[in-house]
């Protein structure tokens, strides 16, 4: 500390002239870099008086309206990037004061310190075989799951963690980057002079979360109205934080012992969750460690807990209010009684059966109310016109260059489409009402309002790039001014009440395993609309465009049609195919090796010979519960442990692997470097006179292998006891030291160098210079 003190100005400047020499690129990590059109300018203004020499900021109206958040949302607009609300009392709740965490609290603007500071802590990492402007294509094996780290921040070459960009997707073997996220193209490029073959990189969840917070920095206010008092800081005390992957392990809080998820080490007067282990994962919390906290808690909303109403999962349409005058249905109308839908009384986990799914959606409105005939004769379900057309070809998209007018290809819903909601969706409520209570909001009968289609047929531009000649222009302009008339549509597509349909099905002879049939409808020879119904083996009838038969053996399919003006099909259409009985189990694998440092990432593959392939993989980790997946990361604890990997897969004809099994070791924990100075640590540190300085560094490998440490030593500090200890995690790769020192006094320079190996935790090394 005395050397930085002492040569502060001087050390200010070279450092600010060093980053001048770098290019502007690397003043941030992702996203606050140069391609993002981001400079150290567009957060500091080096003029400037404020605190940090931000910019000056409007008048602070609020607890949260700090300068530095408003500095923050500047950006974080929804326009130029996502708009997020900070943690604090005006979003949860004063219960416990006034209180706001900035977004710098939780947030380094700078860099992604989980990677910079926990140096073992990734998602995965490789060796760069080949890279260009915009790829990273790894060395080995091509085994990664394709687009299974879109979205996450690789760093091409961990001796550089300053470079990091974001990636857009990935093959089985190949990353590709978009330095520029304003575009959805890929057209930005990596500094290829900051990367080269044989490199590691390194993939991180990102998301500049810090490595360590300050709670010191947390605010709060004796009062949150104007004009606002001096915030005050009641906490203190720094907080490690691990955070690399959304949920599991080192997640927002996964409730283990270490108390470091980013979501737990604030909290200590909440009524759930405390950093202090006596609430996590109890209460309304209960068997949520490791779960994904924004499920339930919105960064957009500022982390206030999940409300049905204002999510739009659970929201009452005018229709309903006439009888449920409540505004709130789930604590109003159903008393926040939770166990009425969900199997957890809580509210978590699936609803209730037969239609289990994933919370919080699923099941239908007649699981627990009547239909629409009924009770709610009086609903209205005619729908009108949507305030939007249905696109078909997109301007320029049509015969670009060849067409003499590009405009765009409209038609209206009541093309194809009768406006009566019952015969539209074939009387099935759960098309519009897929919760206990209507999600549409407000419904003013328009087709596209109202959370439906929303999207009116994306598929249309591709659906109809086949059509796209100009030997036929008449099929569909009008042969004069070139338009597209609603009436030329029924060149292909049929109207409804016109004919009656017909219903054709993909279905084969024979099938190894389970059958998936699919279902299309035509009308005279043109494209139909309308509800399939089918009957397998003379069963009861069902709806849907597909069906999955199991059973082995012959099977008789009997399916037909009935449009929008309630036309049936007649006569129904019939399909005879055969199962052929899968009886054997898939084979898994596994990249499994005997031996690991610091954490185990092991991949399973499976395969099966059945039409419809694996259906899932399972493991079992030390003789614990059963898991889903092919990916298993392992941390490792304090010395070698031993552990055993079972896995098996099931396939969709319900056979069932025999275990598999693999046994392997972690080493993980630190041994330690001790740099000795002489007899320092017998006779004491050397007395001044005279001067003596060291300076150490400790690479990977050998010298000018990834740098891992380094420091600086005199002996005009008092507080410098001649013995400095360098914590190291222990490794197959032996560490190289170097050390230089001089003695002011005798005027002489000395150098130690040499390498040592750390295989063992909780080693000393003794080195004496």
């Amino acid at each position: 500390m005395l050397f930085l003190n002492k040569f502060f100005p001087a050390f200010f400047l070279f450092a600010a002239l060093c980053l001048a020499a770098v290019s502007a690129v690397h003043a941030g990590g992702y996203p606050h870099y140069l391609q993002n059109g981001i400079e150290c300018t567009s957060c500091h203004n080096v003029h400037g008086d404020q605190s940090k020499l931000l910019w000056e900021q409007p008048v602070q109206q609020d607890i949260d309206h700090t300068p530095a958040n408003q500095l923050c949302w500047s950006c974080h607009n929804d326009a130029e990037a996502p708009a997020v609300l900070t943690h604090s009392s005006l979003q949860t709740g004063n219960t416990h004061g006034n209180w706001t965490v900035e977004c710098v609290v939780c947030h380094d603007p700078h860099f992604q310190r989980q990677a910079l500071t926990n140096s073992n802590d990734y998602i995965a990492q490789g060796v760069v075989a080949t890279v260009e402007a915009t790829t990273i294509r790894k060395a080995g094996a091509a085994d990664w799951i394709p687009d299974a780290y879109q979205g996450m921040i690789v760093f091409p070459s961990r001796n550089r963690m300053y470079t990091s960009y974001m990636i857009v997707g990935n093959s089985a073997n190949t990353l590709t980057v978009d330095p520029d996220i304003s575009t959805p193209q890929v057209d930005g490029s990596m500094d290829l002079g900051q990367v080269s073959s044989g490199d590691t990189f390194v993939i991180s969840y990102g998301r500049l979360i810090r490595a360590q917070i300050d709670l010191g920095r947390i605010q709060e206010y004796t009062s949150s109205g104007l004009p606002l008092p001096d915030p005050t800081y009641p906490k203190s005390g720094y907080r490690e934080v691990k955070f690399i992957r959304p949920a599991g392990l080192n997640s927002f809080a996964d409730g283990d012992a270490a108390i470091n998820g980013i979501c737990e080490v604030c909290h200590t007067r909440t009524s759930h969750w405390r950093n202090d282990g006596t609430l996590a994962g109890i209460g309304v919390h209960s068997g949520l460690g490791g779960g994904n906290c924004l499920v339930c808690h919105k960064h957009a909303d500022g982390f206030a807990p999940y409300d049905h109403l204002a999510e739009g999962t659970v929201a009452p349409s005018p229709d309903c209010i006439v009888c449920h005058e409540s505004v709130d249905p789930v604590s109003d109308v159903h008393s926040s009684n939770c166990g009425l839908c969900h199997v957890s009384s809580f509210g978590a986990g699936p609803l209730v059966e037969p239609y289990e799914t994933n919370s919080p959606s699923g099941g239908e409105c007649i699981d627990c109310h009547s239909s629409v005939s009924g009770s709610h004769d009086e609903v209205s379900h005619i729908a009108a016109p949507g305030q939007d057309w249905v696109l078909i070809f997109s301007e320029g998209d049509h015969e670009p260059g060849v067409l003499t007018w590009d405009g765009e290809v409209l038609v209206d819903c009541t093309r194809c489409h009768t406006t009566n909601l019952i015969a539209a969706h074939a009387q099935l409520c759960a098309t519009c009402h897929p919760t206990p209570v209507n999600t549409l909001g407000t419904w003013n009968k328009g087709c596209q309002q109202g959370g439906c289609h929303t999207s009116y047929h994306a598929e249309s531009n591709v659906l109809h790039f086949p059509f796209d000649n100009n030997e036929d222009c008449t099929q569909c302009h009008d042969q004069y001014n070139w338009s597209v008339p609603q009436s030329n549509c029924s060149n292909c597509h049929s109207y409804p009440g016109i004919g009656l349909p017909v219903t054709s099905s993909n279905a084969r002879e024979t099938y190894t395993g389970p059958a998936v049939i699919d279902f299309s409808v035509t009308t005279g020879g043109k494209v139909g609309v309308g509800f399939t119904f089918y009957r397998l083996d003379g069963e009861s009838a069902d709806t849907g465009s597909t069906i999955i038969v199991s059973e082995p053996g012959e099977h008789t399919l009997e399916f037909w049609t009935v449009d929008q003006a309630g036309r049936t099909e007649t006569p129904h259409k019939t399909a005879t195919f055969t199962i052929i009985e899968d009886t054997a189990p898939p084979a898994t694998t596994s990249n499994a090796l005997a031996a690991y440092w610091q954490y185990a990432l092991i991949k399973l593959n499976a395969a099966d010979n059945g039409d419809l392939g694996v259906k899932a993989t399972y493991y079992r980790l030390d003789g614990g519960s059963p898991q889903t997946g092919t990916s298993i990361y392992v941390p490792g604890v304090a010395g070698t442990g031993a552990h055993t990997l079972e896995f098996w897969s099931e396939d969709w004809s319900g056979n069932v692997e025999a275990l598999q099994t693999v046994s392997f070791t972690i080493t993980a924990g630190t041994a330690t470097l001790r740099l000795i100075w002489g007899d320092s640590d017998t006779a004491g540190p050397p007395p001044l006179p005279p001067e003596v300085d060291a300076y150490w560094y400790v690479y990977r490998g050998s010298y000018g292998g990834t740098p891992y440490n380094s420091g600086y030593v005199t002996n005009s500090d008092e507080n410098w006891t001649g013995v400095d200890d360098v914590t190291i995690p222990v490794s197959p790769t032996s560490y190289y030291i170097s050390i230089d020192w001089w003695d002011s006094n005798e005027g002489w320079y000395d150098n130690y160098s040499g390498s040592v190996e750390a295989k063992t935790p909780g080693e000393i090394i003794i080195i004496r210079y």
